[in-house]
């Protein structure tokens, strides 16, 4: 099944590629991406879509939440 989540997290160096590396552990696919700096410059807003069960979908939102430079995390 195809999910998304949606993140807001701070505008670091590395903060991205500390996503990406959970879902690269995991072997989960990334279906699609959008990465985009909000207007304030300190914070960007990142979705992620992705095709997996609903178990690992809460694994992954419990992982994401756990990240310091992630602030807030939603399925859509």
């Amino acid at each position: 099944m195809r999910h998304t989540v949606e993140l807001l997290m701070k505008n670091k160096t590395a903060a991205l590629s500390r996503v990406l590396g959970l879902y690269t552990r995991r072997g989960m696919k990334i279906d699609h991406l959008t990465f985009d700096e909000l207007e304030d410059q300190e914070l960007s807003r990142m979705s992620i879509t992705m095709e997996c069960d609903p178990g690992s979908l809460e694994n992954m939102v419990r992982l994401l939440n756990k990240q310091i430079d992630v602030l807030h995390v939603q399925k859509v």
